[in-house]
């Protein structure tokens, strides 16, 4: 249908054409002629504009049924390999697990899990931070006002 060059269709040509001969003769009744051949020559336009219109609102709808369907999938899938375990069995063995945690981070703290160690000195030795009221008494930082002191054994 379309020629090698740029020109028009030729129902479209036609139309210019009938256009420009009734501007030019002043003539009211071949307008209408002139606009229901325009109307005619846009018709496949309009047509293609509508099925993109309705193709894209489509695609919108397809694009968040896949992402529903993939949540799904995902929630079913880990929890059928028990990463996600909703039943009250499961959260009650989650709140006894951190209990027991929570007392073995406790029973740490009682004895010194809190203490800050790093290596120090020549050769490097492991240490532990004291409090010596601000005193410079062993290794460390006496402008940031910390004491080291090397753990016996190390």
């Amino acid at each position: 249908m379309e020629s090698s060059t740029d020109e028009p269709p030729a129902i479209v040509r036609t139309a210019i054409d009938q256009v420009g001969k009734t501007a030019a003769s002043g003539s009211y009744d071949r307008r209408g002629a002139a606009i229901r051949q325009i109307e005619k020559a846009a018709q496949p336009a309009t047509a293609a504009a509508n099925d993109y219109c309705q193709a894209a609102r489509w695609a919108t709808w397809q694009a968040a049924g896949v992402a529903l369907l993939v949540n799904v999938a995902l929630v079913v899938g880990l929890w059928r390999f028990g990463a996600v375990d909703p039943t009250a069995a499961g959260i009650q063995a989650r709140h006894a697990e951190r209990d027991e945690l929570a007392a073995v981070v406790a029973d740490l703290e009682s004895r010194g899990g809190k203490a800050r160690l790093m290596t120090c000195g020549e050769p490097a030795r492991l240490c532990i931070r004291t409090d010596e009221s601000g005193k410079d008494a062993g290794f460390g930082y006496p402008a940031k006002g910390e004491t080291w002191r090397v753990i016996k054994g190390y």
